[in-house]
């Protein structure tokens, strides 16, 4: 009876999503611009230990572009770091609709860490490759996240 019933609990334990949201705001290279955005992630059980999924959306000052991304996270956590890698794609678009002509595609490849001040709090330094049509951007940024 006792090995079923931690059975069930590790398979809860292991289905239910981890969530976290959180700010940021950061700079871009060449041309450098701010960039400011709202970030999200979810954890599933997946045959990956550490692995969350991630959409982010963000905009940079002096720009008329808002873009959107989904990437793919492996972060582990060590007491209060958790250093992690991100790789994933998204869109820039002067306006979110139908019209996908007018988006431009891309790709990013990135890392950071996580610094825990609580279990539910942390602070985040991220930087990020982005492959963008014609031109290749970096962004390095800092934020606050909430983690449930």
């Amino acid at each position: 009876m006792t090995k079923k019933v931690i059975l069930v609990l590790l398979l809860c334990a292991s289905v239910l999503p981890a969530i976290e949201a959180g700010i940021f705001v950061g700079k871009t290279g060449e041309p450098s611009l701010t960039a400011y955005g709202v970030s999200f992630g979810l954890g599933f059980f997946l045959p990956v230990p550490f692995v969350k999924m991630e959409i982010e959306g963000w905009k940079m000052a002096n720009d008329t572009h808002d873009s959107l991304s989904v990437g793919v996270m492996w972060r582990p956590k060590f007491r209060v770091f958790a250093p992690y890698v991100v790789a994933g794609a998204g869109a820039q678009f002067p306006q979110l609709n139908l019209h996908f002509s007018t988006y431009d595609f891309f790709t990013f490849l990135g890392g950071g860490l996580h610094i825990y001040a609580r279990n539910f709090l942390s602070l985040r330094l991220d930087y990020r490759l982005l492959n963008l049509p014609g031109a290749n951007r970096s962004r390095f940024s800092a934020g606050i996240f909430f983690h449930l």
